[in-house]
């Protein structure tokens, strides 16, 4: 008994940590970046996260389907997830900015969406 219960708690443990990593704009060593969000959440499966640099992004209205988090507030030349800047030391040269031009709705979320501010959606 004692051997089986260690048994799942190694195979649910490394299924909990075994995780996607996804940049956009930002250089993680050994990580996919890509130039967009839309891009980035093409494909996106659950577990699935998405670290998205400071700056403005105008892209079409995306989805971030249940269990992928995207995360902004990184600065450009962020190369861990340690260097993540938080919104309320941030300038506001350092966020992330989701801009719908006032022409449509900047995101659905299922997911989690943290460390961006939308504006003009």
């Amino acid at each position: 008994m004692k051997k089986s219960f260690i048994l799942f708690l190694i195979l649910f443990t490394s299924q909990l940590f075994a995780q996607t990593l996804k940049t956009v704009n930002l250089t993680f060593s050994g990580y996919t970046n890509y130039a967009t969000i839309t891009l980035a959440l093409s494909g996106a499966a659950s577990g699935t996260t998405i670290c998205v640099a400071a700056g403005t992004y105008n892209e079409p209205q995306f989805t971030i389907q249940s269990g992928v988090t995207v995360i902004g507030g990184f600065p450009t030349n962020a190369t861990t997830l340690t260097q993540r800047i938080y919104s309320g030391v941030a300038t506001t040269s350092q966020f992330t900015i989701l801009d719908g031009n006032n022409k449509h709705r900047v995101a659905k979320v299922s997911g989690t969406l943290d460390g961006s501010v939308i504006t003009k959606g």
